[in-house]
């Protein structure tokens, strides 16, 4: 099922620019995980923003679950339905505690006080946050603040979670758990991803990778495919990571034991 489609999209932050999005057509997909990514000033994170109606198309449509972000009475719904974590998460906290921030969009939503307990204890699960609520946002460290900002928008209950970058502002500790996080609410509970990335790793975690290049989608394939076809990178000019490159010179001398390829993917990770 189709949950975000992009129609003949084209997206302009100014009229005498060049199109930041063009001729965006193509859909995301009930429970996938797509991995978006580009050059700089190649119009990923304008893709993003296009999800929730942040920004809204020049011309063409975007649709939520059917529902246009161009229908303002639609757009509170569609922004429930589709939460954004963004790269630096202390965009994200207006509250003097983990536990407060996370209440705060509940608080907007008018969500009965007994349930917002629950709710709180569900996502601070789910995000290993818990040992977290009482602290101050500004005392966590670049992983747990992000870990906190994803708790926030998990707690309104979206059905599609965006990931603009989530990660890069992270050392390896931090990106490692925020990665392992998404991997859960993506495999064990369903949630269709849409993350915005430089890391090529990343990506490979995907069920899909768009790849664009000026405001347009250049290519849609499988990680599957990428994977078993590393030349992919160098039709593309961009270098190839050293597990990655690790598995093509095995491929290439044909040592493709399952066990040794699962080993070199997680190596990257």
């Amino acid at each position: 099922m189709t949950v975000i489609q992009f129609k003949q999209v084209y997206y302009y932050y100014n009229e005498k620019d060049e199109p930041a999005a063009a001729d965006l057509d193509v859909e995301v997909k009930d429970g996938e995980w797509t991995a978006v990514i580009g050059p700089n000033g190649s119009g990923k994170s304008t893709l993003a923003r296009l999800c929730n109606g942040l920004l809204l198309p020049s011309s063409g449509g975007v649709y939520v679950h059917g529902a246009s972000t161009k229908d303002d009475a639609a757009l509170s719904g569609i922004r429930r339905r589709v939460g954004m974590v963004f790269q630096n998460p202390d965009h994200q906290f207006t509250a003097p505690t983990v536990r407060d921030d996370i209440a705060f969009g509940m608080e907007n939503a008018g969500v009965e006080r007994a349930e917002m307990k629950q709710r709180i204890q569900k996502v601070a699960e789910q995000t290993g946050t818990s040992h977290l609520l009482d602290i101050e946002p500004h005392r966590l460290s670049g992983g747990q603040k992000q870990r906190a900002a994803i708790a926030g928008v998990l707690v309104l209950q979206p059905d599609i979670m965006i990931l603009d970058e989530a990660t890069s502002m992270l050392d390896p500790a931090g990106r490692k758990a925020v990665m392992e996080m998404v991997r859960h609410l993506h495999k064990e509970e369903g949630m269709t991803v849409l993350s915005i990335t430089h890391s090529l790793h990343e990506a490979m975690e995907a069920d899909r990778v768009w790849y664009m290049e000026k405001g347009r989608l250049l290519y849609d394939r499988s990680a599957s495919y990428i994977l078993q076809h590393p030349e992919w990178f160098e039709k593309l000019n961009m270098p190839l990571p050293y597990s990655y490159a690790l598995l093509k010179q095995a491929q290439e001398a044909q040592h493709l034991d399952p066990l040794w390829i699962q080993a070199v993917r997680e190596a990257g990770q």
